[in-house]
């Protein structure tokens, strides 16, 4: 058992209820937050947030997802399946905020959602590419962690780390867990992929 602060990030497994009854069932103050800890902001996004399972049907953000997947699958995009989900303008715009005012700060800035926004992959957040304009826009984002793709990806894009942790569903030999450590210049986590350590630096 791990002793200290935790802070949930809620998955498309997480709802066998809808949102409200998950975050009350975990505790939480919202869906999405953010918190400081000594020079860095740490943002928790719910990608969930425009989703199928998330939202009563007939809900206003259940007529979003609906609206928004529906084009994804007329434009014939990837991440255009039903264990996706998109964040909604609201959600986006709280972000902006507080990437805005860390930037202001000069605070470094971590984020973590359940889906990948990037590289492309069948498994991102429906609207990903407006995502990570917003990440990247302020150049303080250094890394974006999730899970969802249990096979695990990363990449590089305007000097922001997106890091896809694996998961242990279809993979094997593995754990969905990493231990990562933050230095000025550096993140370490530790044992990516049960492989070695991946070590990103901070541009």
């Amino acid at each position: 058992m791990i002793e200290g602060p935790k802070y949930h990030v809620l998955g498309n497994h997480d709802f066998a209820v809808k949102t409200d009854e998950v975050i009350d069932i975990l505790g939480m103050e919202n869906q999405y937050y953010d918190f400081k800890y000594k020079n860095w902001r740490f943002v928790v996004l719910d990608t969930n947030d425009l989703s199928f399972y998330a939202n009563p049907e007939g809900s206003e953000k259940y007529e979003e997802a609906e609206a928004m997947y529906n084009q994804l699958v007329e434009n014939g995009a990837i991440q255009a399946q039903t264990y996706n989900g998109g964040i909604s303008a609201e959600q986006l715009a709280w972000l902006q905020d507080v990437l805005d005012k860390a930037a202001k700060r000069n605070e470094k800035v971590v984020v973590f959602g359940h889906m990948p926004v990037y590289p492309e992959n069948h498994h991102n957040v429906w609207n990903a590419e407006e995502v990570t304009e917003v990440l990247e826009a302020n150049g303080n984002v250094v890394a974006y962690f999730n899970g969802h793709n249990h096979a695990g990806n990363y990449g590089l894009q305007n000097g922001t780390h997106y890091v896809n942790l694996e998961g242990m569903v279809e993979t094997k030999d593995t754990t969905a867990y990493s231990i990562i450590r933050i230095y000025k210049d550096r993140l370490e986590i530790d044992g990516y992929g049960r492989q070695e350590d991946l070590v990103l630096e901070i541009q």
